[in-house]
This record gives structure tokens, sequence and C-alpha cells, in this order.
């Protein structure tokens, strides 16, 4: 087992490495500074607030999430990497490196643009380290639901067909529009939207608790939802993945 586990960390900070060594990580950098220069600026003598910082900066890093977890797990396409999938580390953990790998990738990012508001706005922090740390928990503990969904949906672990229909059920559960489904349709599909919009709420909770920055009982069950959440996508990614055909491309 220790065995296995110094080859897991030895992959995930390899993956880590040539993320970064191979300039992709350009690409969430130019995001993370546009959103800085977009958002977060300070243009006006009325300071940011710490909602408008979580609140904005959760929905950047969703996306930034989901950008690095489609790179990465295209990297792990490459058919060089079979030597480290059968042989060291099988593929449980050659996926879960993968994942590990776009978490701290994402951190690192987020980081980086938490210090870089901190600075820009030393003389009326929108934040103390205790509010940043209660706000930024719920928000990466979202990205990591985003980020195992995305592994869950990448080519390497389902068929394109299955991936479709994983992509077409959470448009149905976040479509609520009934001039788009219409009244017959949208009334026949109602149960079933409640039903997958579910998986959505510890997401919507993890995002208010995020801007709220609290510590309650409740906080805790939503961050504990959003874990639980995390965990069953990447356990049923993990799972497709030990049954898929897998023949890595170039």
């Amino acid at each position: 087992m220790s065995e296995w586990l110094y080859r897991f960390r030895k992959f995930t900070g390899f993956t880590v490495r040539e993320y970064v060594r191979s300039g992709r990580i350009v690409i969430e950098i130019l995001a993370m500074l546009a959103a800085l220069w977009l958002l977060f600026w300070p243009r006006s003598s009325r300071p940011i607030s710490s909602e408008q910082f979580f609140g904005l900066g959760g929905l950047v890093f969703l996306g930034i999430s989901a950008y690095t977890t489609l790179i990465v797990m295209r990297m792990g396409y490459r058919p060089q990497n079979y030597v480290v999938l059968f042989r060291s580390l099988g593929r449980a953990g050659y996926l879960a490196g993968l994942y590990t790998a776009t978490v701290l990738l994402v951190g690192m990012i987020y980081l980086l643009l938490s210090v870089l508001v901190a600075i820009l706005h030393s003389n009326s922090l929108p934040f103390s380290f205790g509010g940043w740390l209660l706000g930024s928990l719920p928000l990466l503990l979202n990205v990591m639901i985003v980020a195992a969904f995305m592994t869950l949906t990448a080519p390497l672990v389902v068929s394109g067909r299955l991936r479709l229909v994983l992509l077409a059920l959470v448009l149905l559960a976040l479509s609520q529009d009934r001039d788009v489904l219409g009244d017959v349709v949208g009334g026949a599909l109602g149960p079933i939207q409640t039903i997958l919009g579910l998986p959505l709420m510890p997401v919507l909770g993890g995002f208010n608790l995020a801007v709220q920055h609290s510590l309650s009982l409740a906080a805790l069950g939503i961050m504990l939802a959003q874990v639980v959440l995390a965990g069953l996508l990447l356990a049923v990614a993990l799972l497709a993945f030990e049954r898929r055909e897998l023949i890595l491309q170039s």
C-alpha cells in the first residue's frame, strides 16, 4: 500500500509539473488575469466586498475547473501512459491521479488570484484570513464536483454515446423555462427534472455558503453533501474506467 501511495504521489506530481512545464497552464493564468482585471480591479474608492469576490470568483473557477479537467484528461490519453497504467498504478490510481492533479492545478490558480486581490485591495481587504478559509472551502469543493463530473464524461472514461446522454441529463436538470420546453412537455418532465436537480443542490448550497462564508451546522451539512457528491461522481468514473475498453491515442 505504501508503495502504491508513493507511485500515486509521484504520478500526480509529474502530471502537475508536466502541465506547467508544457505551458498549458498559461490559458488558466490568462483567464484568471482577465477575471482579475474585469471583476476585481479597483476602479473606484468603493472597496470590493467579500460577497463579490466569492460570488464572481466561484463562477470563474467553475469554468476554469471544467477546462483544466478536459485538458488533463486529454493528457491521459497518450500511448506512453500504458506503462504507468498497467504496471504501476492500475486504472483506478491512474484516473485518480489525473483528477487529483486537476484539483491541485485549479487550487494553485485560485490561491494566486486570492493573493493578487489581497495585494490590490491591501488598504481595505475584502476578507480576513478566517473568512477567506470559510469562503474558499465550499468554493473549492464545488471545483472538485465539477472536476469529478468532467472526469466522468471524459472520452478516456466513457464512450461518446454515453457522454451525450450524461450531458443531456444535466441540460434537462438545468432547463426550467416552460417557454422553451412548452407547457405539456415541461409538465411531463417536471418530476424528472426535480429528481435530476437533486445533485445540483449541494453545488448551489456550496455557492451560497461561499458567498456567506459562515460556519454553522447547516454549513457543515452542505459541505458534507458536497464531499459526498464529488466522491460519488469520482467513484462512478472509476468504475466506468475499470470497465472501459481502452485504446490510448497519440
